[in-house]
């Protein structure tokens, strides 16, 4: 079958690897340092998910002549927007959007209103280790939802490397989602990875608070959570009311699935990258959720505050100085 990728980063890259090993023929669509990598030496990928090497075709963007079984949309939330403004398609393709925060499948659905699109939420964990080569640091899910022709499509490209699991919830899966992003904050003010982060007491306090607060503004709105990977829609009611002391039960365990391999979370990654950080589309879509209902939610704001400044400066933090500008109740 024909793949496109729209995104050669970690989860893009990931994907267009495993459904090449799977015999796919893939197209990727792809700028910078990542393409010209992998124009000259092709896509390798090593780590969880074993060691492979891929030649996929690398292109600038797409069109109606180019015929694809399935089209995935692989770029962060903040950038959908301008990643699909020039790709040109069928109106009967299916769109696979792998999401991380809110915002990116509206931008798609925005710009192809008539094709059949799903929500891709990435459970497993990848980096990109240098241009053309990316690592894999635990092995996990991808849960899909939404129309039945992108997800049996999405299922029928990918099910044989990859783990594909269905939600009948994609918007409430997406909400538990950005409440398990949440670990992402950390690593992204210290430079630490999730692992490190999770076992210093007070940033763990932090992450459990950040994840509460998420779960009592989704609540408020009126949002069903659903299932994913390792919290359950039971866990996040849990979270939304009890002692912090309790509810870091939550983070301790994402941290134990996600092994011994350090996990650098995307933010982190983009702050490293010298590239825009998608916490407008996470903590701050949280700070903006809330507001929509005339609430607040000061944890993720301070938060999404402190996440630019790292970004601005390229300055890291010690746990003890994130621990004293984000005071808990």
């Amino acid at each position: 079958m024909r793949l496109a990728v729209i995104g050669a980063g970690a989860v893009g890259g990931t994907i267009a690897a495993l459904a090449e090993h799977a015999g796919h023929d893939v197209t990727i669509v792809a700028r910078g340092e990542q393409r010209d990598a992998i124009r000259a030496n092709g896509l390798s990928l090593a780590g969880a998910f074993g060691h492979m090497t891929g030649h996929p075709h690398v292109v600038d963007t797409i069109g109606t002549a180019d015929r694809f079984d399935l089209v995935v949309v692989a770029v962060k939330a903040h950038q959908t927007a301008a990643a699909v403004a020039p790709i040109e398609l069928s109106s009967t393709t299916p769109l696979l959007v792998v999401q991380n925060g809110f915002g990116g499948f509206d931008a798609v659905r925005d710009r192809f209103p008539e094709n059949p699109a799903a929500i891709g939420l990435a459970l497993f964990g990848a980096t990109i280790a240098e241009p053309g080569r990316i690592h894999a640091t635990y092995a996990a899910s991808l849960v899909v939802g939404g129309d039945r022709n992108a997800v049996n499509m999405t299922r029928s490209i990918l099910s044989t490397q990859l783990r594909v699991r269905l939600t009948r919830n994609p918007a409430g899966a997406a909400w538990t989602k950005v409440l398990i992003n949440s670990v992402n904050a950390m690593p992204a003010l210290t430079g630490l990875s999730v692992q490190r982060t999770i076992a210093h007491r007070g940033l763990r306090r932090i992450v459990t608070a950040l994840m509460r607060e998420v779960a009592q503004v989704g609540y408020a709105r009126g949002e069903k959570f659903a299932d994913l990977g390792a919290v359950s829609a039971r866990d996040v009611r849990f979270l939304s009311v009890v002692p912090l002391r309790w509810g870091q039960l939550i983070p301790l365990r994402l941290a134990q699935k996600m092994g011994v391999v350090p996990n650098y979370a995307s933010t982190l990654q983009s702050i490293k990258r010298g590239r825009t950080t998608e916490v407008d589309h996470l903590s701050g879509a949280i700070v903006d959720a809330a507001a929509e209902i005339s609430r607040t939610a000061p944890i993720n704001h301070t938060v999404t505050e402190l996440i630019r400044e790292v970004a601005r400066t390229g300055e890291f933090m010690t746990p003890d100085e994130v621990v004293d500008r984000i005071p808990l109740r």
